[in-house]
């Protein structure tokens, strides 16, 4: 047997070798070696418990997709899709010091590793921004948007819940000025209970992005009532009587009228909405006064307001003891006048101020009896007083003069 396996063994091993260079030749021609680059490839993070659980959050800086070289024989390679490459970075391997995640790459086939390729991620490493966590609560505010269908209004609005926890990046949590939850209201009729979605804004009034955040709450349940509106007239009298020597002048409120909702049946009753009288006392009042009235403790039962609650009436006092008689030049006897001189009054209408208990009506100026005395005057300019008869319960206040111009004739 071993002299018929040496026997030309030097023709057989050449035999050997070019057998083996050209099965070689065959599968370099036939299966060629070949790389190729598939792009688009994401990065699974593993572990993130290992920055979580130290109250750090973190963001993806660079490296989140990733291009991969595979290299191997074509018939394998062929066969090979990008849902087959895994990339993986696992965080717990990260140092202390370092922001970088190395990266490793697997083909798996028919959930087992793939041998006989090449595979080179072109990207070593995901780079993350990492920072400390925070948790904070904030209130969430109501914000309608549109308005409801015409004749319509909305009241009895609330959301559940009011509050909410946002967990995060500091510096993110920070940037959050005012949490809201934002509802379209155009074109309601009816009663509401809805879902309405919460939205983050920095003090700019930006919207800021939930990304890297987490919420106790996305959503906040919203309910109102939505009734039917109605403008009437508003109706004020008084009660009472003013002091004496007054009297009671304008009643005037800040809105002429009112809007009111309810039920319709309930609205086509209501033709005006009336205040009570006995709101309205003026007994005894020496002087203007403003009444501060809120409108819903007056409503007809069902019925709300629509606008401002709280109104102003205003009550003008007319003061009868004090007024001011316009006296003219022309109403102004002159007595005592010399029969050789003649005399002449300048200036101003006089402005004569009664006090006291002066009647309803216009004091006219000859009720005052005004007179100048020019008894004993000599030629010349002359500032001379008027004198005057006030009326029973009057007096007149202050002291009067006149300019006389006294010729010869």
């Amino acid at each position: 047997m071993k002299k018929l396996i040496f026997n030309n063994f030097s023709l057989k091993l050449i035999a050997l070798i070019s057998g083996f260079v050209l099965w070689a030749m065959i599968v370099n021609v036939y299966d060629p070696k070949k790389t190729v680059t598939v792009s688009n490839v994401s990065v699974v993070l593993e572990n993130e418990s290992a920055l979580t659980e130290k109250g750090y959050t973190y963001s993806v800086v660079d490296g989140g997709k990733i291009s991969v070289t595979l290299s191997g024989p074509l018939s394998i390679i062929s066969e090979i899709k990008a849902s087959d490459i895994v990339a993986k970075a696992d965080l717990s391997e990260m140092s202390a010091y370092s922001n970088y995640a190395d990266i490793h790459v697997t083909v798996m086939k028919n959930g087992r590793k793939l041998t006989g390729v090449t595979v080179t991620p072109n990207t070593s490493a995901v780079e993350l921004d990492i920072e400390n966590r925070k948790t904070q609560e904030f209130s969430i505010t109501l914000t309608t948007s549109g308005t409801p269908e015409s004749g319509y209004t909305i009241s009895n609005e609330s959301i559940t819940p009011s509050l909410v926890k946002i967990t995060g990046p500091t510096s993110k949590i920070d940037s959050i000025s005012r949490v809201r939850a934002i509802y379209d209201v155009s074109n309601v009729n009816s009663d509401i209970n809805d879902q309405a979605s919460i939205m983050l804004y920095d003090v700019d009034g930006n919207v800021i992005s939930v990304d890297n955040l987490t919420l106790s709450e996305t959503e906040v349940v919203y309910t109102a009532t939505v009734k039917q509106t109605k403008s009437v007239p508003l109706k004020v009298v008084t009660s009472g009587s003013v002091a004496n020597g007054y009297t009671l002048g304008k009643v005037t409120p800040s809105t002429a009228s009112v809007n009111i909702s309810g039920a319709k049946s309930v609205l086509d009753n209501i033709q005006e909405f009336a205040v009570p009288s006995s709101v309205l006392n003026v007994d005894g009042l020496k002087e203007d006064t403003t009444f501060r009235i809120w409108l819903s403790d007056y409503a007809p039962e069902g019925v709300s307001m629509v606008t401002e609650d709280m109104i102003t009436i205003n009550v003008q006092v007319i003061d009868n003891r004090n007024k001011t008689v316009d006296v003219a030049l022309k109403d102004i006897k002159i007595e005592g006048l010399a029969e050789n001189l003649t005399a002449t009054l300048t200036g101003s209408a006089l402005k004569v101020v009664l006090t006291g208990e002066i009647p309803d009506g216009t004091i006219q100026p000859q009720e005052l009896n005004p007179v100048v005395s020019l008894s004993g005057v000599t030629v010349g300019e002359k500032q001379l007083p008027v004198t005057f008869t006030a009326p029973s319960g009057v007096t007149i206040s202050g002291s009067y003069s006149v300019t006389v111009n006294v010729k010869e004739k």
